[in-house]
């Protein structure tokens, strides 16, 4: 089947920051990998986000504003693949395309960037954009105080304030080879959930090309696709999007080694209130042959209730 996708010229829609052509350049390396005699060029597009840099998330309501014009120049022609960072994809399916595979996925857990946790000073200074990672370090430490950030990751390590630290994903230190250069504190995955979709690359494209769908299929890992698509089931029932204090991680724990179906997964949910007052944290194990998709609204439906009953509205 893979001669059918040599000498193809695949164009690669993606984000103009460093760290999104980072990934676009991955995707472009698997296909070229996968399939030799294809070519693939990036076509760098101006979102809504990277434009307005300057305001916080919360400001410009979150949801999509990192995809849409990627997505859109797929839909318009000007490209066949989106590349984007899954947690900057919003958990709904867009008209026209398919999330056709994602590559297996790299750390997902969150990390203070410029000190350790067990070092911050009382009452010293975290830089986040993120309410989720806020809340839950608000949780851990409630002296903390918290200043907005935004800008590409270059951007945000400049800005560690003084005695404090920068609040970001760990994956994007190591896709940068920016490791070396700071203080870097990992975050345990149990007592800090990551983003839905964090550490993980979501390719899109048109949803009537089959042809492209299974040359995209066949570069991605079937068990972070599962993962990843609970997570965003989880994230869809929820009714969240990246500015909502949510967050959820699914991992495969019990491989079938006859059947991908039976395989069964674990997720760790959590919701908190802006302040970090409020949260709930809890994990559940799928069923045996349970899709990501159904997992995902079972877990989103518990999660609600465990929320109520605390006096959480969500």
């Amino acid at each position: 089947m893979q001669t059918s996708y040599n000498h193809l010229n695949i164009k690669i829609a993606t984000r103009k920051s460093p760290l999104a052509m980072w990934q676009a350049t991955a995707i472009k390396s698997l296909i070229e990998k996968a399939f030799p005699g294809s070519e693939c060029s990036l076509v760098p597009v101006d979102t809504t986000g990277d434009k307005k840099s300057d305001i916080s998330l919360a400001e410009i309501k979150g949801i999509g504003v990192f995809a849409t014009e990627v997505r859109e120049a797929v839909l318009e022609g000007l490209a066949d693949i989106a590349v984007h960072s899954a947690k900057d994809l919003p958990a709904d399916p867009y008209p026209g395309l398919k999330l056709a595979c994602i590559p297996k996925r790299g750390d997902p857990r969150d990390a203070l960037v410029g000190s350790h946790l067990k070092d911050l000073k009382l009452n010293a200074t975290v830089a986040t954009g993120s309410q989720r990672r806020k809340s839950q370090l608000k949780k851990l430490r409630p002296d903390l105080n918290f200043i907005d950030l935004r800008g590409n990751i270059s951007t945000r390590l400049k800005k560690i304030p003084e005695n404090g630290a920068v609040l970001m994903a760990y994956v994007a230190l190591v896709r940068l080879n920016l490791l070396d250069k700071n203080i870097v504190d990992l975050l345990p995955i149990d007592i800090f959930t990551p983003q839905v979709g964090q550490g993980a690359l979501a390719c899109e494209c048109a949803s009537t090309n089959d042809e492209l769908q299974e040359l995209l299929r066949q570069i991605g890992d079937e068990v972070s696709y599962a993962e990843v698509m609970a997570e965003r089931s989880f994230l869809s029932s929820m009714g969240g999007g990246c500015s909502s204090a949510i967050g959820a991680f699914c991992k495969e724990v019990d491989k079938n080694m006859e059947s991908f179906e039976g395989s069964r997964f674990n997720m760790q949910a959590m919701l908190a209130n802006d302040d970090g007052s409020i949260l709930v944290r809890e994990s559940f194990i799928s069923e045996s042959n349970e899709s990501p998709e159904s997992f995902g609204v079972r877990v989103a439906a518990a999660m609600k209730l465990a929320a109520k009953e605390i006096g959480l509205s969500w």
